[in-house]
């Protein structure tokens, strides 16, 4: 009776471990890329098709997310089926899993941090020869992104006026800004950085007693394509102040941030 009971609970677990196997299959490293054709690997694949999700850990736009869709599906077999759940920032696969670990690998290579970068803008005014004054703005840019920097003033500027009744009139405005504007976009490049910017200085010239609400404004804009070699400065432009000796050169230097 006692070796009946033993086998009896010898083959429960024998079948219990058999039930969890099946549940829990082995890894297959079968390739079916290997077969000697399309019929073959199709049945393959179906035989043994897998579905995985891969997590994008440093894709922040779904543009950036549909470019490494694209470039897994022009890479991947055609049978494999690849989708984007943008609302959760995965990739689903859907293939046999030898082609699951070379896709998850290829995704992983593609889904990295973009390289952030300080740019340093030095604006030093000059009266002659003579330097006068220094001042120097910051922006940090991550690659391909555009950065905005602003500082000064808004003026109104009267645009029209209507009439509220025969006594009253309204003026309707809209605003200008004044000062400081650096617009720009940073793309990395072997040993450097490809700038492509944008610096705009602006200031109230005058005020005329004729129209007081429409003021003379003096403008300097320098744009253009620049190509910088990290760690060294260049003078994007110089500014002459017409009808003075003064002017104004305005120089970038970048660096890469850890």
């Amino acid at each position: 009776m006692t070796r009946t009971r033993a086998l009896a609970g010898f083959a429960l677990a024998l079948a219990l471990t058999c039930a969890a196997s099946a549940q829990t299959p082995a890894p297959d490293d079968t390739d079916c890329n290997k077969l000697p054709n399309r019929t073959a690997v199709y049945d393959c694949l179906q035989a043994h098709m897998q579905v995985r999700i891969i997590d994008l850990k440093n894709v922040i736009k779904q543009n950036d997310a549909n470019e490494i869709l694209v470039a897994v599906r022009n890479i991947a077999d055609p049978l494999t089926k690849i989708y984007l759940v943008a609302n959760h920032n995965s990739i689903v696969v859907a293939t046999y899993p030898a082609a699951l670990d070379r896709i998850e690998a290829l995704i992983h290579s593609l889904d990295r941090p973009k390289p952030t970068y300080r740019l340093t803008f030095t604006v030093t005014d000059f009266d002659g020869s003579t330097k006068t004054g220094t001042r120097h703005y910051t922006l940090v840019a991550a690659s391909g992104e555009r950065s905005v920097l602003k500082q000064g003033g808004r003026i109104p500027v009267t645009t029209g006026s209507y009439k509220v009744t025969e006594a009253i009139s309204e003026t309707q405005n809209s605003y200008v800004d004044v000062g400081m504007n650096i617009d720009i976009t940073a793309i990395p490049y072997a040993g450097g950085l490809h700038l492509s910017s944008k610096v705009e200085q602006s200031s109230v010239a005058e005020v005329s007693p004729i129209a007081p609400h429409d003021p003379v404004l003096h403008q300097s804009v320098i744009t253009g394509e620049s190509t910088l070699t990290l760690g060294k400065p260049l003078v994007l432009g110089t500014l002459d102040v017409p009808d003075s000796n003064k002017r104004m050169e305005i120089s970038v230097v970048a660096e890469t941030l850890p």
